[in-house]
């Protein structure tokens, strides 16, 4: 199977995705997907690391590392409007950044290159993500960390979410959506240490409940279950809206 044919999502849907323009400022704490993300990366980093986000488009996450731990960062990302929304983000910030358009799977960046690569939502939009998630490995130094993060629709988030938005949910690999599942793509000879975990607050923003809500309703149920987010523990199992793949080469 080749690449073009092993993924679920057309190279037009992330195009049409990055043409929101966010603004052009560090990602908000007050989000909590932002928090999660942060709280999965913040003990993963240390300064002056080679760090490399693999979709990083447009840039929010690679840019809060960059400015919070003084990190070397580097992206790729096959969409051409989601670099040129980072490429305005970074300046903006006056961030500096190696950041590449191009597929993963003939990235210019060398093997062996980074301290530290991780993904976030990415991985899942393959029929199969076993390349994928060994081009992570890849670029790992000896002794690296991967994070590869998924959205946990195996549980109760995807049968909310398929109920209200049966579309997004087509464009997920669900079969992969188990811990079992997801370490399964690892094979455990090439590597030190294998761990997949659930991960993070109760998120609600990963349901599209503008699908079937109207607008007002939609955004009355995101700001309630934010604020019961921020107030509930990092990791409740099935609340966690993060499947995690954490890889030590």
């Amino acid at each position: 199977m080749n690449n073009k044919t092993n993924e679920i999502t057309e190279r037009d849907h992330w195009e049409g995705f990055h043409k929101t323009q966010p603004r052009l400022r560090l990602p908000s704490r007050l989000v909590i997907t932002t928090r999660n993300i942060q709280g999965l990366l913040k003990d993963n980093i240390a300064a002056g690391d080679q760090v490399l986000e693999i979709g990083f488009a447009p840039g929010k996450q690679l840019s809060y590392v960059a400015a919070n731990y003084q990190a070397t960062v580097s992206g790729v990302d096959y969409s051409e409007h989601g670099i040129e929304t980072a490429q305005r983000l970074f300046s903006a910030l006056n961030i500096e950044a190696d950041i590449r358009c191009e597929s993963i799977f003939e990235t210019s960046f060398s093997p062996s290159s980074f301290d530290f690569v991780y993904s976030i939502g990415v991985v899942e939009h393959f029929k199969d993500p076993t390349e994928v998630i060994q081009k992570h490995i890849e670029l790992l130094k000896p002794g690296g960390k991967a994070i590869i993060a998924i959205p946990n629709y195996g549980g109760i988030y995807g049968r909310v979410q398929s109920w209200f938005d049966q579309s997004n949910i087509d464009i997920h690999n669900l079969d992969m959506m188990s811990e079992s599942a997801f370490a399964a793509f690892i094979n455990a000879d090439d590597v030190a240490e294998v761990k997949a975990y659930t991960y993070g607050r109760f998120d609600p923003s990963i349901i599209s409940w503008r699908a079937k809500s109207p607008a007002i309703i939609a955004k009355v149920i995101n700001y309630a279950g934010t604020f019961i987010g921020h107030l509930l523990p990092s990791r409740l199992g099935f609340a966690s809206p993060w499947l995690i793949l954490e890889v030590r080469r």
